[in-house]
């Protein structure tokens, strides 16, 4: 949801919102079945700290250390980096690179926005 609302932001700015979209214009919600394998560590307190991140984060990590940090990574052919989500403090999210998507990742269900988004009104 926050990764929705981010997009629409760096799109249109501030002005616009999820609730200003015409319905075919609101996100999709897309879930892949991904294959076991070795990502990135950016979960546990280990992970970080070779990886040079604080054990707060994703809480007050600076997005260009991130941005170096993947482009490292990428640099380095890994397939992808596991992290600690900031919607959702107990759960992980995983980013797949582009280069890896076809060997790990699966298309499951796709769900359109008010099934996973729930209903929107103006607020």
């Amino acid at each position: 949801m926050a990764n929705a609302r981010r997009h629409v932001a760096s799109l249109f700015g501030d002005d616009v919102t999820l609730y200003d979209l015409s319905l075919g214009m609101r996100p999709d919600l897309q879930h892949y079945g991904v294959r076991e394998h070795s990502f990135v560590d950016a979960v546990t307190k280990a992970g970080l700290e070779s990886i040079g991140l604080a054990g707060a984060y994703p809480h007050d990590a600076p997005p260009g250390l991130c941005r170096s940090i993947a482009r490292e990574a990428y640099s380095m052919e890994e397939a992808g980096i596991a992290a600690r989500s900031a919607p959702h403090p107990a759960g992980e999210e995983l980013a797949i690179f582009d280069r890896a998507v076809k060997q790990l990742a699966r298309k499951r269900k796709r769900q359109r926005f008010a099934q996973w988004y729930g209903p929107i009104s103006a607020p």
